[in-house]
């Protein structure tokens, strides 16, 4: 309830304990999983990737801890090259156990898998994965990273489109439109 109410601090707060009781260990997935998202929301990306790193030693092939993590390296802790081992291992759990898939969606996957890839330099395969995250869920979120590599590779027109699909798109979303209304600012 508090992580939807925007109070992401009294959540982490609230529920750090539970993460250190033993005797609530068969909840220990659930409560770090919890308690990683609330530091996140609050911006305390180390100690939310100490608790998803955590969650990867009890459950290593959980999707959605590995994309989280690997976004959280890339984007967050600015570690693209780490954050592509993690994002990597998602897409490989994600096509070699596709009942692995919890509380991520396939897109929400290729997407992040995208993105690293174009923090980490390579336009063409992140292209090719965020157009794959946009046949499977177009998502806002994808259309604003797609526009920022089309923007980088300097095809203004299609970024343009792409940045305006996103807010389009993006009721729902009103961090990446924001993003993308910045963007759409920035290619005039």
């Amino acid at each position: 309830m508090l992580l939807t109410a925007g109070k992401a601090k009294e959540a982490a707060e609230a529920i750090a304990p539970m993460a250190a009781d033993a005797s609530l260990a068969e909840l220990k997935p659930l409560v770090l999983r919890i308690l990683a998202l609330a530091l996140y929301q609050d911006g305390q990306y180390k100690p939310a990737l100490a608790q998803y790193q955590e969650l990867l030693k009890i459950l290593p092939n959980d999707v959605e801890a590995l994309n989280n993590t690997a976004f959280l390296l890339a984007n967050d802790l600015q570690q693209p090259k780490e954050g592509l081992v993690m994002a990597t291992k998602a897409v490989k759990v994600l096509q070699t156990q596709p009942g692995a898939v919890v509380y991520v969606n396939n897109g929400n996957v290729l997407d992040t898998y995208g993105w690293i890839k174009f923090l980490n330099g390579d336009s063409a395969g992140a292209l090719e994965e965020l157009n794959k995250s946009i046949q499977t869920d177009p998502l806002p979120v994808t259309y604003y990273h797609k526009a920022k590599v089309l923007q980088k590779q300097g095809l203004k027109g299609e970024a343009k489109a792409t940045a305006g699909e996103c807010v389009r798109l993006g009721a729902s979303d009103e961090a990446s439109v924001a993003l993308a209304k910045k963007l759409l600012e920035e290619l005039k």
